[in-house]
C-alpha cells in the first residue's frame, strides 16, 4: 500500500466514524416511572422511539407568567420545567400585559394613564 492509499483509507474511516458517532437525546421512562434524558447514538434513535422513548421538548422561559415564552431563553427537557412554557411567542417577557396576541400600539393607555379624553364617543361620528 502506498502512503496515499493509507491516507484515503484513514480519511474514509474518520468520516464514517464521525457520522456513526453523532449523538442525540431521547427521553426514557424507567420501570419506576422516572424519566431520564439519555444521550444515544443517532443510529439507535429509531429503536428507542420504537419502544416508547420520545424526543425532548424545547421549553421557553416565561418570566412574566403570561403563558407566552421568551425565544431567547430556552431549555430542552423531557418534562416541563417550572417557569417555562411550550411556545416562544412573547414579545416582552417583562410585562404580562404584552404578549404575541395583544401587542399595544405605541400610544396605548396604561393602567396609570387617564385615557378618557382619547376614547371615541358618539358625538365623534359624522352625521350622514
Amino acid at each position: 500500500m502506498t502512503n496515499r492509499t493509507l491516507l484515503l483509507a484513514a480519511l474514509a474511516f474518520t468520516s464514517t466514524s464521525a457520522i456513526a458517532g453523532d449523538k442525540v437525546s431521547v427521553c426514557h421512562a424507567g420501570h419506576d416511572g422516572a424519566v431520564l434524558m439519555l444521550n444515544i447514538s443517532v443510529n439507535a434513535e429509531a429503536a428507542h422511539f420504537g419502544h416508547g422513548d420520545w424526543a425532548p421538548v424545547t421549553w421557553y422561559a416565561d418570566d412574566d407568567g403570561d403563558g407566552f415564552g421568551d425565544a431567547g431563553v430556552s431549555a430542552e427537557s423531557c418534562d416541563q420545567p417550572d417557569g417555562f412554557v411550550g411556545n416562544a411567542n412573547d414579545v416582552d417577557d417583562t410585562d404580562p400585559l404584552i404578549t404575541d396576541s395583544n401587542v399595544p400600539p405605541l400610544d396605548y393607555c396604561t393602567a396609570t394613564d387617564s385615557c378618557e379624553d382619547d376614547a371615541p364617543t358618539d358625538s365623534d361620528d359624522e352625521e350622514l
